[in-house]
């Protein structure tokens, strides 16, 4: 790595002089010249060198020595600078409406936080047109077989792109631009909520269809004989949020990581209760998830579970039985409405899957003391979300949608006699990265 070379003092009264005193245009370009210049010897180094007598620059890696360990690295996000950007195009009607800055490819418009809706309307003729209009239209809706659970209008605005009565004949172009909103109000009075991402639950819901939709109009108004026209056109709207840091690049072995980088993992405990008559004690389950609790969709969720007890407990749950407990960690969606105009409703499905594998026991819990005649069982696995999941969580206080990790141990066989299933759940939040 190349050394940058200090300005001369010389230099920098040049560069100060020209700061402070209005130029004449002769200076203009002489100093322009030496600032020029100033710039090329402070760029343009030998690699491997410096002058001025200093010593060489040290060598830098961007890996880890031998006495070191990774826990982070920053990812390129799917929305980077390299993305190419032009226009959509969607025509219906003898309309053709132009949608700017859209992703290269894209079948769908799609639009963050306060963004810009900006393009055209193009009218294949205007011989009758008495107004064109343009509206952007969302709602919330639900639906549960013919019962409506949910309708919520979330954005209505509108542009009078042209109307009879102006000074100038109707254009066969007319521009328009809209700002995405970042909030909306519930009713007249109700307080301002953030605007809900585009969410279907069509393909994850089997009896409640669930959607946050949001519309471009078009409506083009004809003279009385002559038909109106209109186009609808989808958009998707997808606010981003970022989580406040990124999971550790490499979370195991986690006997290393709760050591070196405690703060790194959150601790979910719970306990696996006997029933009666049996006198077995509780077995004790403890879960680390990334402290972070806020993902991407594209993030691999690594997690550690430790099931400990009594040995007694620990044989009668795993190897007095032909077979061992059923054990799930995964990612759960809650999707509530509560609308108060029809019962409250609640459905939840699966958005993400963990696999997780049987490690050596090396991790001692807090509530073990030494010598303590117990048994542990560790795992270490990592939940992916499906492919399928596009929609971040949100709560407009009639339609919630949250998420949680939730584990559930189902004892087996004989086991089930003697031990209550466990499920836990910990919240945490999908963004969209």
């Amino acid at each position: 790595m190349s050394q940058p070379v200090a300005h001369s003092p010389k230099e920098i009264a040049k560069i100060s002089r020209w700061m402070v005193t209005p130029p004449s245009p002769i200076n203009m370009i002489r100093r322009h010249r030496d600032l020029r210049n100033a710039s090329r010897r402070h760029f343009y180094v030998r690699k491997g060198h410096a002058s001025g007598g200093m010593s060489g620059a040290p060598s830098y890696t961007s890996e880890p020595g031998p006495d070191e360990r990774r826990l982070a690295i920053a990812l390129p996000s799917g929305h980077s600078s390299s993305t190419s950007f032009g226009t959509l195009i969607q025509r219906g009607s003898g309309l053709k409406v132009a949608l700017h800055n859209q992703q290269d490819g894209a079948r769908r418009a799609t639009y963050g936080r306060n963004a810009s809706v900006a393009g055209e309307v193009s009218l294949s003729t205007t011989n009758g047109v008495t107004s064109v209009l343009i509206t952007l239209e969302g709602k919330a809706t639900g639906i549960s077989g013919l019962t409506k659970l949910l309708h919520t209008e979330l954005l209505h605005e509108s542009l009078i792109l042209w109307e009879n009565g102006r000074t100038y004949t109707c254009p066969s172009i007319l521009p328009f631009n809209f700002v995405f909103p970042a909030h909306f109000t519930d009713g007249k009075s109700g307080p301002a909520l953030a605007l809900p991402p585009s969410y279907d639950s069509t393909f994850s819901l089997h009896d409640m269809r669930v959607r946050c939709v949001y519309e471009l109009i078009v409506q083009v108004m004809r003279s009385r004989w002559v038909p109106n026209k209109s186009l609808v056109i989808d958009i998707n709207y997808v606010p981003r949020a970022l989580p406040a840091r990124t999971v550790m690049d490499a979370p195991f072995p986690f006997f290393d990581t709760i050591k070196s980088a405690a703060e790194e993992w959150f601790q979910m405990n719970a306990t696996m209760a006997s029933k009666a008559p049996s006198r077995l004690e509780a077995i004790h389950c403890t879960l680390f998830i990334p402290s972070i609790r806020a993902f991407t969709k594209e993030t691999t969720i690594p997690f550690f579970l430790q099931l400990s007890g009594s040995i007694a407990s620990m044989l009668a749950l795993e190897r007095h039985t032909n077979a061992p407990p059923r054990i799930f960690v995964a990612v759960k969606r809650q999707v509530v409405i509560d609308s108060g105009i029809s019962p409250r409703a609640v459905r939840t499905y699966t958005i993400g899957t963990g696999l997780l594998n049987s490690v050596p026991p090396g991790y001692v819990p807090v509530h073990q003391t030494p010598g303590e005649s117990s048994m542990t069982d560790d795992y270490e696995g990592e939940i992916q979300f499906l492919s399928t999941l596009s929609t971040s969580s949100f709560d407009i206080a009639k339609l919630r949608v949250t998420d949680f990790v939730v584990l559930t141990i189902e004892p087996q066989g004989s086991a089930a006699f003697l031990f209550e299933r466990l499920t836990q759940s910990e919240g945490i939040r999908i963004v969209t990265g």
